[in-house]
Parts: C-alpha cells; structure tokens; sequence
C-alpha cells in the first residue's frame, strides 16, 4: 500500500552543525574524517554564538536559540537561498530539542529561588525563551518563514 505522502518530496539543500565538533559544518566534518571523539561536553567558550535578536519587542539571548539560529543560518547560506525571490510559504522549520533554554531557567531560580510564585518581577523575556519550540520559532521569525514550524520533543529520560 502506498501512501500519499510518498509522492511529495523533500530535498536537502543547505546543511548547518554545532556539535562537539565544532561550530561549523566544515569543523565538524574535518574533525569527523579524522577519526576525533565527541564525546565531551560544549564549552560555552567553544561556540562563536554572540549576539541577541529581537522579536515581537523581547529580547533574546538564550544559547540553545542562539545555536538554532546560527546553524539555520549557515544551512541557508549554504544553499545559496534568498528568501526574498521565493514564496515564503513554501519554507518552514523543523528544530528537535528535549529541553528549552536552561540559561533562562537558571538565571530565574538564582534571582528569586525555586519557592517564588505568582508575580515574580522577573522580565517576560526570562520565561519566553524557556520552551523547547523556542529555537524553532526563533528560526522561523529571523528568516520570515511562513510553512510549518515544528519542535519535535524527546525527553531525555
């Protein structure tokens, strides 16, 4: 039996890394052919992610959107897409995570501790980069894309 789904295509044409590797695609795929381990924790200082981007009038700063951002951003580059000659419509957003920005969290448990509830006097902002779809919707919003944005989730359990 074949599905519907089968006859729609999907092509692959930009690809963007961070991994253990490195911070770019070329990092990780040198390091890759020469046999390294990644097995090793990411070291903030490790990553080229300056930066924060402004959306609907927050502020963003959160590394896991910031690395989001950067590997959509060099997986575009590399497919050479310019957003602006195409139909926007046509192009979501997938970015799979098992947590949201722990920066965030950590940063509002130091401020007001694990007991505060109700109005906490904490900037939205602290909260808005706490969901795991974040980095996806991030992705989306700097790029103007209007498909689908998806955040499959898999805990981590």
């Amino acid at each position: 039996m074949t599905s519907s789904f089968s006859q729609q295509r999907v092509v692959v044409t930009g690809i963007g890394l961070i991994t253990p590797f490195g911070s770019t695609r070329e990092q990780s795929w040198d390091a890759l052919r020469r046999g390294e381990s990644a097995t090793r924790w990411l070291r903030a200082d490790e990553l080229d992610l300056a930066g924060s981007w402004q959306f609907a009038g927050e502020t963003f700063d959160e590394p896991v959107v910031a690395m989001a951002v950067k590997a959509a951003t060099e997986a575009i580059h590399d497919a050479e897409l310019n957003f602006d000659q195409e139909d926007r419509t046509r192009f979501g957003c997938v970015v799979g995570t098992s947590k949201g920005g722990m920066q965030s969290v950590s940063r509002a448990v130091a401020a007001h501790g694990l007991a505060t509830q109700g109005e906490d006097g904490l900037p939205t902002n602290v909260w808005n980069q706490f969901p795991p779809n974040m980095p996806s919707l991030m992705v989306a919003a700097q790029n103007g894309l209007e498909g689908p944005c998806l955040c499959p989730v898999a805990a981590c359990a």
